[in-house]
């Protein structure tokens, strides 16, 4: 539990912000987005006992930057890890940040803007 709270002492989305709610294809996985100051983390849960790797995510409003990529970079979990473009309402359809997630895994990534 300790590697946890360093982890919310280290990212400033995971203390206070804002939280926008995401859908998933896979009602088995629970995602949503972290907004605080220039920090947005996505959290996505598999809550099921077997890997998945049909979980498209879709943020239908959202802070991000309309036509902007965004680079993932991990802060829980591992990737390979995909880039996102925002749409013209700052979110995101049918996005998988990995091919797969592990039985009941956690990922955390940071977006970061790509210059």
């Amino acid at each position: 539990y300790r590697t946890l709270i360093a982890l919310r002492q280290r990212h400033p989305a995971l203390r206070q912000g804002e939280t926008f709610k995401m859908k998933s294809v896979n009602r088995a996985v629970l995602p949503y987005l972290r907004a605080a100051d220039d920090e947005l983390l996505l959290i996505v849960n598999n809550l099921r006992d077997e890997a998945t790797n049909d979980y498209g995510l879709t943020l239908e409003t959202g802070p991000l930057t309309p036509g902007q990529r965004y680079q993932i970079q991990p802060v829980w979990g591992d990737g390979p890890f995909a880039e996102v473009t925002a749409d013209a309402k700052g979110g995101f359809k049918s996005y998988q940040p990995t091919a797969a997630i592990g039985p009941g895994q956690t990922l955390i990534v940071a977006l970061q803007p790509i210059p």
